[in-house]
């Protein structure tokens, strides 16, 4: 067998083994986990060149009451990398691998984003003005009769309705130029 084939052979479960058995040559590193801590670990463990896998993730994850009766998600290291996968716990314990401030800034593409985002609120709002624009120039145009210069009267009634209808227009005008100007004063916050 080539050497290839070997390594191949050691990671196949043998069939007489029970569930969540570790395979030959692997220990048990940590056990408790939720699956996201596990992955992330699992994660980091790998860029270090940990030979590691978990057991458990999937049970947990379908059935969460699964999680206590597993004793959480474990992780299996090959027996050659512990040490490594030791250190990689403590580097963790200790904050190596935090994230600082200067690491959250966002990227210089989010730029490009935010003057899209801005650009359509600028449209959602000019859209929202030319509506309620239209809707009060419809609702004061005088009415006519069939000649052009003949202009009905309009009784009392009718006026109130339409300034009752030209406040609610102008009140659903000023809620989106207030909205739209908190979105973008949140978008332009540090």
């Amino acid at each position: 067998m080539s050497s290839s084939s070997e390594s191949a052979a050691s990671h196949i479960f043998d069939i007489g083994n029970d569930v969540g058995t570790p395979l030959p040559n692997y220990l048990h590193l940590a056990r408790g986990l939720p699956p996201l801590n596990a992955h992330i670990l699992l994660g980091r463990l790998k860029v270090n060149g940990v030979d590691a896998h978990l057991s458990g993730e999937n049970i947990v994850q379908m059935d969460p009451l699964w999680f206590y009766a597993l004793g959480g998600v474990r992780i299996f290291v090959r027996s050659e990398h512990i040490a490594t996968a030791l250190d990689v716990i403590n580097a963790i314990r200790k904050g190596d691998y935090d994230v600082t401030e200067a690491e959250e800034m966002p990227a210089s593409g989010t730029d490009r984003l935010d003057r899209k985002r801005l650009l359509g609120w600028k449209i959602v709002l000019l859209v929202a003005l030319l509506i309620g624009g239209l809707s009060l120039v419809v609702l004061w145009w005088p009415p006519y009769e069939l000649s052009f210069h003949a202009i009905k009267h309009v009784p009392p009634s009718d006026l109130s309705g339409r300034r009752m209808a030209s406040a609610l227009l102008l009140a659903y005008a000023a809620f989106w130029l207030l909205f739209v100007e908190g979105v973008v004063r949140r978008q332009r916050r540090p």
